[in-house]
């Protein structure tokens, strides 16, 4: 991956492995293979499939009225009508909006060619940059997307938790005096876990608050309940001044394209003259018109009752058996879409490909649609489905949810951590039991220890070697240091682990550290920088308990593998349940497990334990430096170009002088420089260190600190505290005046400072950590690629920071 791929390119990257990875298994980008579709099997690759995919919960699009009506549109009117609807309009749209308005009680309405594009054509026209966009975070992404022109309007936007309604009545006690109005966004019904906007208490606080208004999207609430099959939403809502209703014409409905239902004329004819997507798109063809005119007249007589009953009856058919067989159902079980609650994507994996097997075609819930550890399946019942297809479908779903579990070697624990802040959720009593799967494993051994000191200090060293990081006396005083510390955000918990074959050969060890910590640690620098300015009045905001592999004092590799042994993914599964396990214990939010080289394999692995690959920010080290002088050091390992920049740099030289602080000078100042340098660095936004900290390194012989003196001044221009070992020298961290002139490329300079003095040293290895990439590859430090792979239980501060990041390019744009 180009180092200079952007954030939002390395999450499409992502997300587009994941998606393959589910197409190899024949669980995605399928393709039917029907004569002619029934609305309840499918045929895929060969073979008929019970399909549980379909969002047609009445079952209308093979309705004879509707099919009629398409067909006598196209006889009379061709198939398409190929004008933009700013200038004429096919004569079917006046017949079908009137029938549309009918059914919501003759409120103004418009047809647009699909959902997403009635978010596109309404919001940038109803929403002003003197209003204030609140959105719930499962608010469908086509409603998300759409606020991309706000925000470059300067429209503040906010990200709230899902139906935290807590939170959104905080912001309009103390918001409601800066903005015109304050909207909130939100799906009627929303399309994952198939749970309720809490509409009723929305009317309460629009009436409580009269700035509030709602924008609702009720796609998947549509046709299926309410008067007139109008839905969700407007059963609840009604007509109301201060609602605006988009829905879908395609999903219940049937016939393809979205409605907007406006509060009034006025915004209707606005929007209906300068809707962007809706002036200069193209309008729905004759065949979507047809049979939207036939859906309608259905809407609008006694049929449509009788047909949400039949689905009713489906629906409470299934209530009852996924009651009776102790389902774990995420979302309100009176919801047409139904999520089987499962956590880890291979499990999910495993229990689809098995349905499949069965006869059966669902849909796997996976990243980014729901968090990482949040896998299940989403089945959808329509009125094609026979009772006897259903409960065939719920029964296979509880004969194979214990194998799939079995099969991938984890526990009912998985759904419980998963899916226990979802509001509503319980998990089922009584789920069959796992079976024992007689499958031969060798024996492995966790030993775990809360403390340095409880390891046998040389068998600690055997396992990690020359690692700065995992260092026995380092760890030991980031010990002395971090446990039980007064300060929050520096206190912290130690786990050590060895993991062991019966024959007590080390597979795989680790030190992981519990500690408060910065969720856009990560993050691209300038939306750490924002972050920053918010923090100065909110010191908690985005941060989290998280269980981090090694310790925020390394930054080099902080684990041992042993990569050729057929029991290192093994070693790697019983340390996971072991973090699992303490990540409850602690109330833990997130993991992250961090200083993985490019290993495909290794990516595969945690992508079915449910972590998300993040590419961190190159590691840098200069190796093959024992016996070796500086000049040859530039002559061998140097290109012509980086050697003739560091000899410019070091022309200059005789301006600077190198110091070593001693144990007893005062280092506050060079603590400042460090200071300095934290504040301005984003690159990877952490807490800072204590100043017990910097006390330790001063007094500590297995450390050094440099300071750089601009001789004609006498001034302290860089400072560089470094850790040394038997053969590696580990610049850790490092501090500047920025007051000092940037000809004078001070930080290139120290790096070269570094070099000389490990050198000088007889060091073999220079470890340099991460970020500043391009510095440090100028002056000859080579870069390797690093990989993290992290975990959360929640997805709120990755939606949030996302959030941000669109909010801030649009300010720019």
């Amino acid at each position: 991956m180009n180092a200079k791929t952007s954030k939002f390119h390395k999450t499409v990257e992502l997300v587009n492995e994941i998606v393959i990875y589910g197409i190899d298994r024949g669980l995605g980008h399928l393709n039917t293979e029907d004569l002619e579709l029934n609305g309840r099997t499918v045929v895929l690759n060969g073979e008929e499939k019970l399909n549980f995919s379909s969002c047609s919960y009445l079952g209308l699009e093979l309705h004879d009225g509707l099919k009629k009506g398409a067909i006598e549109a196209i006889e009379k009117y061709g198939t398409q009508f190929s004008s933009s609807r700013t200038y004429v309009s096919l004569g079917l749209y006046k017949e079908y909006e009137s029938l549309l308005s009918q059914m919501f009680d003759n409120a103004p309405v418009i047809v647009g060619p699909t959902t997403t594009l009635c978010h596109q054509i309404v919001m940038p026209v109803l929403i002003d940059k003197n209003d204030l966009l609140i959105y719930d975070q499962q608010v469908h992404f086509s409603v998300q997307n759409a606020m991309h022109p706000l925000r470059s309007n300067n429209t503040k936007t906010i990200i709230l938790r899902h139906n935290d309604l807590n939170s959104l009545e905080d912001h309009l006690k103390h918001e409601s005096r800066k903005y015109d109005k304050i909207w909130y966004c939100c799906d009627g019904v929303y399309s994952m876990y198939g749970d309720f906007a809490p509409l009723d208490e929305l009317v309460s606080l629009m009436i409580k608050y009269p700035k509030l208004h709602l924008y609702v999207d009720d796609a998947h609430g549509m046709s299926w309940m309410g008067k007139n099959g109008t839905g969700y939403a407007f059963s609840k809502l009604g007509r109301h001044p201060k609602v605006m209703l988009v829905t879908s014409l395609n999903k219940a409905f049937a016939s393809g394209g979205g409605l907007m239902v406006f509060p009034n004329k006025k915004i209707k004819s606005i929007v209906k003259n300068y809707g962007g997507p809706l002036t200069f798109g193209g309008p729905l063809q004759p065949a979507n018109l047809g049979a939207g005119i036939a859906s309608a007249k259905i809407h609008l007589d006694s049929e449509i009752y009788e047909l949400q009953s039949a689905f009713q009856e489906k629906l409470q058919f299934n209530r009852t058996l996924v009651n009776q067989l102790n389902i774990p159902i995420v979302g309100d079980r009176n919801a047409p879409i139904i999520f089987c609650g499962i956590g880890l994507t291979k499990v999910g994996y495993n229990l689809v490909k098995k349905l499949y097997d069965d006869g059966f075609y669902v849909n796997t819930g996976i990243f980014p649609a729901v968090p990482e550890t949040s896998t299940g399946i989403r089945y959808v019942i329509n009125n094609h489905h026979k009772f006897d297809d259903i409960e065939q479908l719920v029964k296979s779903i509880n004969k194979n949810i214990p194998i799939s579990f079995a099969e991938e070697d984890r526990t009912y624990n998985d759904i419980k951590r998963a899916y226990r802040r979802i509001p509503g959720f319980k998990m089922p009593e009584n789920m069959p039991e796992i079976p024992f799967l007689n499958i031969e494993r060798k024996e492995l051994n966790i030993l775990e220890f809360d403390s340095i000191h409880d390891i046998d200090p040389y068998k600690w060293k055997r396992i990690h070697g020359e690692s700065h990081a995992m260092n026995y006396d380092y760890l030991s005083a980031l010990e002395n240091i971090h446990v039980n510390h007064q300060e929050k955000e520096f206190n912290w918990k130690f786990k050590y682990f060895i993991i062991e074959d019966k024959n007590n050969e080390v597979i795989f060890s680790t030190v992981c550290t519990i500690v408060l910590c910065k969720d856009d640690v990560f993050a691209s620098s300038h939306i750490s920088e924002h972050l920053e300015l918010e923090r100065a009045t909110n010191n908690g905001l985005l941060t989290s308990k998280t269980l981090i592999m090694g310790t925020m004092g390394s930054d080099t590799k902080n684990f041992y593998l042993k990569n050729d042994s057929d029991l290192s993914e093994k070693s790697l599964e019983i340390f996971l349940n072991r973090v699992r396990e303490i990540q409850d214990q602690e109330d833990v939010t997130n993991i992250i497990l961090r200083s993985f080289e490019k290993n495909e394999k290794l990516f595969e692995f945690f992508h079915k334990q449910g972590f998300i690959k993040y590419e961190l920010p190159a590691d840098h080290k200069l190796s093959n430096l024992k016996n070796r002088s500086y000049e040859d050091f530039l002559k061998e390992d140097i290109r012509h170009h980086k050697r003739y920049r560091i000899k410019k740099i070091s022309k200059l030289s005789h301006l600077f002088k190198v110091e070593k602080v001693n144990q007893f000078e005062d280092i506050s100042e060079l603590v400042k420089l460090y200071h300095n340098v934290r504040d301005r660095n984003f690159e990877i936004n952490t807490f800072p260190f204590p100043d017990e900290f910097f006390n330790y390194i001063q007094k500590s012989p297995d450390w050094e600190i440099l300071k750089l003196k601009f001789i004609p001044k006498g001034n302290v221009v860089s400072v560089v505290f470094a850790h040394m070992s038997l053969n590696e020298y580990t610049f850790l961290l490092f501090g500047k005046d920025y007051d000092m002139d940037p000809s004078y490329e001070i930080y290139k300079r120290s790096l070269i400072m570094v070099i000389q003095r490990a050198i000088e040293l007889n060091k073999d290895v220079i470890n340099c950590g991460l970020s500043a990439s391009l510095a440090k590859r100028k002056v000859g430090f080579l870069a390797e690629e690093n990989f993290a792979f992290i975990q959360q239980k929640d997805d709120f501060s990755r939606n949030y920071i996302s959030n941000l990041e669109t909010e801030l390019k649009g300010r720019l744009n």
